[in-house]
């Protein structure tokens, strides 16, 4: 048998200086060289991991971003804020495509690509969004806009994921 020493995490590695407010939603690139975050200053922010320093700095959002999201292929982020107010912006530039889509009366809580499992399936263009005003959205990027809207939750919906069946319906 072997012995593992678990040693606590005793310092932080590395700081990274950017958002004038708190961070409050984080999410690794798919590759892992790149971070997105979102913040209490109403910007998302793209981070380069291996130099450690800024991109890009994403300004439209009009309250607290509190959910981003990397798609499969690191072509796209979605972000989701306080307001209800969802964004995309292209992973390799920082510029918004297509501008706000609302859609949601509350929050937005959680954000969730459809996976690239299948070969064909990149890149990557519809997403879902959970809210705390019940009801989960599907967006395409291609048509920027919502084309599925469900809203049969009694309460807020906290946290989405986005899978195909093998008939091609989502779940």
């Amino acid at each position: 048998q072997a012995v593992f020493r678990v040693r606590p995490v005793t310092r932080c590695s590395a700081t990274i200086p950017g958002h004038e407010e708190s961070i409050l939603c984080v999410h690794f690139s798919p590759d892992g060289k790149g971070l997105c975050t979102g913040s209490g200053d109403k910007t998302v922010r793209f981070w380069n991991m291996n130099t450690q320093t800024p991109k890009y700095t994403c300004r439209g959002h009009t309250s607290h971003v509190l959910s981003v999201q990397w798609s499969p292929d690191a072509a796209l982020v979605a972000s989701g804020d306080r307001q209800g107010g969802v964004w995309v912006w292209d992973g390799s530039t920082g510029k918004a495509v297509g501008g706000a889509r609302p859609g949601h009366t509350k929050f937005v809580s959680s954000i969730s690509w459809e996976p690239a499992h299948e070969e064909g399936a990149l890149p990557s263009r519809r997403f879902v969004t959970g809210s705390k005003d019940g009801t989960v959205k599907v967006w395409d990027t291609g048509a920027k806009r919502c084309v599925r809207s469900m809203g049969c939750h009694t309460a807020g919906v906290t946290q989405v994921r986005l899978w195909l069946w093998d008939d091609g319906m989502m779940g």
